[in-house]
């Protein structure tokens, strides 16, 4: 899969860049645009993501790179033009639509879902206030009997961030 994501170069180490490189081939997402509040939007086609591909090719170690070096390249390149967008100074805060269209039982392979636990709770634990809002787009059912499950793991502060949209998404958007 093709992301039209990218981190600048000459900030981190070329194992580092390797690290997110890889991630994005398995599961591509794309820095798209703004919001209508100034917040990045990322879009991320987890209905399309290989997660197998995943867990085979990348480690925990991979996956917490890829975190670090996202988290950096908010702070330092989104950030200052978010603040410049709306005006006033703010905490790194993404928006994010992720598009669940293409789901089903290959993005619950166990190996890759527990590396995605590790990726969640590094970025909940070091990075609290880099999720702005999540839009959930063409969700299916499977997903819906997922979410009953893993919603009460889940803290209340972030379930607040958290929108199921329904087939009208683009309006809401």
């Amino acid at each position: 899969m093709h992301s039209g994501f990218s981190y600048p170069d000459g900030n981190g180490t070329d194992n580092e860049h390797w690290s997110v490189q890889r991630l994005l081939k398995y599961n591509g997402c794309v820095l798209h645009k703004w919001t209508r509040d100034g917040l990045p939007l990322v879009i991320f086609p987890l209905g399309l993501s290989d997660a197998k591909g995943t867990a085979v090719n990348n480690s925990r170690e991979d996956i917490e790179n890829g975190v670090i070096v996202a988290a950096e390249f908010v702070g330092r390149a989104l950030i200052p033009e978010m603040e410049t967008r709306i005006g006033k100074r703010s905490t790194a805060a993404l928006a994010f639509i992720v598009d669940l269209n293409g789901l089903g039982l290959r993005q619950f392979y166990m190996p890759a879902l527990m590396l995605f636990n590790g990726f969640m709770s590094l970025a909940h634990e070091h990075y609290p206030e880099t999720l702005g809002v999540v839009y959930l787009i063409n969700v299916p059912t499977i997903f819906q009997m997922f979410w009953q499950v893993v919603r009460p793991f889940i803290p209340e502060r972030t379930l607040k961030r958290i929108h199921f949209c329904s087939a009208d998404y683009k309006v809401r958007l």
